[in-house]
């Protein structure tokens, strides 16, 4: 018997007597199944792993951070709180009457449905605490949609695709932010599948039942946080890039886009339209927010000035709060975590240049239409981390409501990131992947273990 790749041809048992044709299809197809029910067993197996390791390094935060330690909980507490105890979103008149903390309230509201779903199914808890849930349901989420992501750009290696999720569960500062209550989790959890989508729709084109899929996501996108938005222009390329590698009428193609924006439309529109009337005319409930804020702690001094990146403090403040800066930005990890993913970043940009050489030396031996997919999908991923990071850089050179940069805030291209440091690492070998995804554990472990003590379990955590 020959592989299950190849023909299989059996014999009767009358010698020369040649199985029938049928028979060999049926033999084929069920070799077909096999395959494929092993791949879907394989696929199950490592969600599992993957969930299990996240749930692992996450719900010891649930348990220890008093909300005294997690920034802005107790903004995002209050509007959660809200939803729960009335079932109807919050007005101004209602946030007037706590400016001091009711200032989320005008807020898109998608982002703490999850949290308010997490109370209300989980009344043995406080609801502080049972709200917090919802953090960690939403990096599961962003976990499993990244694992898809990892497959898209590395199908032909298993443990660098699954780099890409593995990346998620043990960075240290998404594990401590998906372990309290707060709108950034969500917003990932919206914004990971999107990407994911966006690369989906390339390669393999668009569906009648993707497009709901792709307005589905395109309408929770409307409706999370505004850092979130940097990830359309690159729902809306991929949209573009789609119909020159996936053959399809003009007619069946505007059929699906009228599907996707109705779709969107019918999620998003009704919430705007609500802000419109409710904050006069504040559709993302931005000037709201920073009123009530501004009035309630006075306006912050204009603390850095475009174009921000020039300055050292920025700059610093932006990577080790990505990386790690736990608590309220004053629990710094250890300084060689820091000095050894400054190592790493090195090292993958090291590996795209040499990536890039060998791929321009070697293009003849590469089909044209496999190179420009390629192209494509990695120029999608790149665009999230830009479009992100200036985002970054344009909320801290305007609103100066945040003080320093939160490295939070790039979540949203969490996956990108993750992908583009393990694609320029893998270029150097397995190895340097294995090593940086072992940091990052490291990192986690490190981060529990200097909290521990100081913070403890416990389920209250008003202390």
């Amino acid at each position: 018997m020959k592989t299950a790749g190849d023909t299989i041809q059996l014999q009767m048992s009358s010698p020369g007597e040649p199985l029938a044709s049928d028979s060999i299809a049926t033999i084929e197809t069920s070799t077909s199944n096999r395959s494929g029910s092993t791949g879907n067993s394989s696929a199950v197996i490592e969600i599992l792993v993957l969930v299990t390791l996240t749930l692992a390094v996450r719900v010891p935060w649930i348990f220890m951070t008093p909300i005294s330690q997690a920034p802005d909980e107790g903004a995002h507490y209050w509007v959660i709180d809200f939803i729960r105890a009335n079932l109807r979103l919050p007005e101004l008149t209602d946030m007037m009457k706590e400016p001091n903390s009711a200032y989320y309230g005008a807020l898109m509201p998608f982002s703490y449905f999850p949290h308010v779903l997490c109370g209300l199914l989980m009344p043995w808890f406080q609801p502080a605490l049972a709200y917090r849930f919802g953090s960690l349901l939403m990096g599961v989420v962003s976990v499993i949609a990244a694992r898809g992501i990892g497959y898209e750009l590395f199908p032909k290696s298993k443990l660098v695709a699954l780099a890409v999720p593995l990346f998620l569960v043990f960075h240290a500062q998404l594990a401590f932010v998906n372990g309290y209550s707060n709108n950034d989790s969500t917003s990932m959890a919206v914004s990971t599948p999107a990407l994911y989508a966006a690369l989906i729709a390339v390669r393999r084109g668009i569906s009648f039942k993707s497009s709901i899929a792709f307005g589905i996501i395109g309408g929770l996108l409307a409706l999370s946080k505004p850092t979130t938005y940097c990830i359309v222009p690159v729902l809306f390329l991929a949209l573009a890039m789609s119909p020159f590698f996936n053959r399809e009428s003009v007619r069946s193609y505007a059929s699906k886009l009228a599907t996707m924006f109705s779709v969107a439309l019918v999620i998003a529109l009704p919430f705007f339209a609500r802000n419109w009337f409710c904050f006069n005319g504040d559709l993302l409930g931005m000037r709201t927010m920073l009123d009530l804020w501004w009035s309630h702690y006075g306006k912050p001094a204009q603390l850095y000035r475009w174009p921000v990146v020039d300055n050292a403090d920025w700059r610093y403040c932006a990577y080790v709060s990505y990386i790690g800066n736990l608590g309220n930005m004053d629990r710094l990890l250890p300084s060689r975590i820091y000095k050894l993913f400054s190592l790493g970043i090195t090292l993958s940009t090291v590996g795209w240049v040499i990536g890039s050489v060998w791929s321009f030396v070697r293009k003849s031996a590469v089909q044209a239409t496999e190179r420009n997919l390629s192209i494509c999908l990695w120029s999608l991923v790149g665009l999230s981390f830009l479009l992100n990071f200036l985002a970054l850089i344009a909320g801290s050179a305007s609103l100066n409501a945040t003080g320093p940069p939160q490295g939070r805030y790039l979540f949203p291209s969490e996956a990108a990131i993750a992908a583009l440091l393990v694609g320029g690492l893998s270029k150097l070998g397995r190895l340097a992947v294995i090593l940086f995804i072992a940091l990052n554990m490291v990192a986690t472990i490190v981060s529990l273990n200097m909290l521990y003590p100081v913070w403890h379990f416990d389920v209250n955590i008003f202390r």
